[in-house]
């Protein structure tokens, strides 16, 4: 079955429509946060009453994720971003008329259990239905002036054995004492923000753990796994 061209190009339109309202009744205005340059570093002790945080105001306006989206949440949570050359400053106060009832359980990595209302919520609203989640998050503004740090990290190790023993006569090499030094280093060298050097020079089995011992009735050789830092850093990249 044939269908005129103007039949298709308005189904075409129909449908490119109708996705077009979906989208914009999914998209929620980013919300900005504009942060300023310390003018003094507070002290990181966990208390947030020192006038360096004052340089910037606190944000709030917290709305709920889970479960029900797009109310406020039971307690609103306050939070700032200051910032110097080489860090951002972050307090945060999550509000709790009680708090003794929070319970402390172990999760994983970014988990949420714990809450006694088991709520969610987030600063900048992002809709369950929304397929992305960092790239819908809020903006942070105001870092400006920012220069890149030069990455330079040197790791070096020294290793001196002395053994004493009862000397073997006329023996030059059992003479009843052997010292031994061993040395080398590990270094990290940033040569842009996309490339970095890594470097070793003797690696360093100090840093890991002894090999288990293991006794060969088979007469193969035996491999041990390679632990040294240097070698297995980001190994990762190359699994598949």
């Amino acid at each position: 079955m044939k269908f005129p061209i103007s039949i298709v190009l308005c189904s075409l339109f129909f449908l490119l429509h109708t996705s077009a309202q979906e989208a914009q009744l999914n998209t929620v205005p980013k919300r900005i946060y504009t942060t300023k340059k310390l003018v003094k570093v507070p002290v990181i002790d966990g208390k947030i009453s020192e006038d360096a945080w004052d340089v910037v105001p606190w944000s709030s306006d917290f709305v709920e994720k889970e479960p029900n989206e797009g109310t406020a949440p039971t307690y609103q949570t306050k939070f700032k971003v200051m910032y110097d050359a080489k860090h951002l400053y972050i307090a945060l106060r999550a509000l709790d008329d009680n708090p003794e009832l929070i319970q402390q359980r172990l999760s994983r990595r970014d988990g949420f259990a714990g809450d006694r209302i088991n709520e969610r919520s987030l600063w900048q609203r992002i809709p369950n239905a929304q397929a992305g989640f960092i790239s819908e998050a809020g903006e942070l503004h105001g870092l400006v002036n920012l220069k890149s740090q030069k990455q330079l990290e040197i790791q070096p190790f020294t290793v001196l054995q002395y053994d004493s023993y009862p000397k073997e006569g006329e023996n030059p090499y059992r003479d009843g004492n052997d010292f031994k030094v061993n040395a080398g280093l590990d270094a990290k060298i940033g040569i842009t923000n996309d490339l970095t050097l890594d470097l070793t020079i003797n690696p360093d089995f100090g840093q890991v753990e002894a090999d288990p011992g293991t006794i060969a009735l088979d007469g193969f050789q035996i491999f041990f796994k390679e632990q040294r830092p240097f070698f297995v850093e980001n190994k990762n990249i190359f699994d598949f």
